[in-house]
């Protein structure tokens, strides 16, 4: 894969899997499932936030913490149209990738899908750096060291040695 195209759908290769191992990752379903929405942070790095049909199931767990912190406040899981279809976008398990990690676009038909709702996309985007500084700031912990992981990308793409 070498272009990516923010908004779109893509699978992700088995390969970041095993480069960043963590008993914490979704079963990645032999590259096909789920697939991930992609967008990008102010470093460039590019985020995937994979995404479920489990949708009912999620909207209980929206309404739980929405309970707790007040309404709009669930920065783990946003529910959204993805062709005509409500689906879970699952922000606590997103996680920082690059190109390489990319196997292929989502396509309906020949097309590759990409989001254009722009209140999707925004309310998404928000979302997904919301969690990100609250991830930063220690105030929540993700499964996986995302953090860490944007640290050896960064590093990668800057052709640096990676230093913990």
């Amino acid at each position: 894969m070498d272009h990516t195209v923010e908004h779109g759908l893509y699978s992700v290769k088995d390969k970041y899997f095993q480069d960043f191992q963590s008993p914490y990752w979704m079963d990645n379903k032999n590259e096909q499932r789920p697939y991930y929405y992609l967008l990008k942070d102010k470093d460039g790095i590019l985020w995937v936030i994979p995404m479920s049909t489990q949708v009912e199931n999620y909207r209980a767990k929206i309404k739980r913490v929405e309970e707790k912190r007040g309404s709009g406040n669930c920065v783990y899981y946003h529910i959204g149209a993805v062709a005509h279809v409500d689906r879970v976008f699952l922000i606590g398990d997103m996680f920082p990738v690059d190109e390489s990690y990319i196997k292929a676009p989502f396509r309906i038909g020949q097309v590759h899908y990409i989001v254009r709702n722009k209140d999707l996309n925004a309310a998404l985007y928000s979302k997904a750096m919301r969690y990100l500084k609250l991830v930063e700031r220690g105030a929540i912990k993700s499964r996986n060291d995302i953090m860490g992981i944007k640290r050896i990308l960064l590093n990668r793409e800057e052709n640096k040695p990676y230093i913990v």
